[in-house]
């Protein structure tokens, strides 16, 4: 990727920990092993709210991901805006270089057991939008 591409995406540096268990009240909501893409889907015929896409382990570009389609809701297929990341018994590093920033960083999570790791969004939930040049997640 070159210096001069832009695009927004959520902020890799926020995240929240949390366990699985228990009753969401979402039917499409869920941590899958590996990693998740999360989000609302905005088909007004969909019965679903809040979803995750299931990515599984490998190398991934949330922006190239969007762009060609593959993040769709399971309740109706339908693509919708990644607002989260959710990392969940693996072992992931996330590589990326904010625009304008000539850095690459690195973070990285492993989340065992019943323990998950929510990418993009503060304490209180909200998602936490920033513009990169780069962002790779490559999960194990």
């Amino acid at each position: 990727m070159s210096k001069s591409t832009c695009f927004k995406s959520i902020d890799v540096s926020y995240s929240q920990k949390g366990k699985t268990g228990g009753s969401n009240g979402y039917h499409h909501y869920n941590a899958h092993a590996g990693t998740s893409y999360g989000g609302v889907c905005n088909n007004k015929s969909c019965y679903s709210a809040r979803i995750t896409c299931k990515m599984g382990k490998g190398t991934f570009r949330p922006n190239e991901d969007e762009l060609d389609g593959e993040v769709i809701c399971p309740g109706c297929g339908h693509t919708f805006k990644i607002d989260e990341l959710i990392l969940y018994n693996c072992s992931a590093t996330i590589k990326f270089r904010y625009f304008g920033d000539d850095n690459i960083q690195k973070k990285h999570h492993a989340p065992s057991g019943s323990n998950y790791v929510r990418v993009g969004k503060d304490k209180w939930g909200n998602t936490i939008w920033k513009y990169y040049s780069s962002l790779r997640i490559i999960c194990k």
